[in-house]
């Protein structure tokens, strides 16, 4: 298993999780939110073998927290990166992958 976090860039407008979903919608990825309460939910991306834990704060998405079990990760990473992105977020390797 691969791991990698989400957070905010500087000066990036608040997101929510439905935000997201409509991202990797528009990358064409379907993901849907699961146990969602006030402070943490899941976000599964099935198709890419994606799950995030999402820490929230009030409703407001402070960082979502991926496990990624692809075989062949690097493309998923390419995926995951290029939403992240979309959405002004930053991406960072949380495991000793090395990749």
């Amino acid at each position: 298993m691969f791991q990698r976090l989400a957070i905010p860039a500087w000066s990036t407008p608040p997101r929510t999780l439905e935000d997201w979903v409509a991202a990797f919608a528009d990358h064409g990825f379907p993901a849907a939110i699961e146990d969602a309460s006030d402070e943490d939910a899941v976000l599964t991306v099935e198709s890419l073998g994606l799950r995030a834990f999402a820490s929230l704060e009030a409703g407001r998405l402070l960082a979502l927290d991926f496990d990624i079990e692809a075989a062949d990760p690097v493309p998923v990473f390419d995926h995951l990166s290029a939403v992240t992105a979309a959405l002004g977020w930053e991406l960072h390797d949380e495991s000793d992958d090395g990749l």
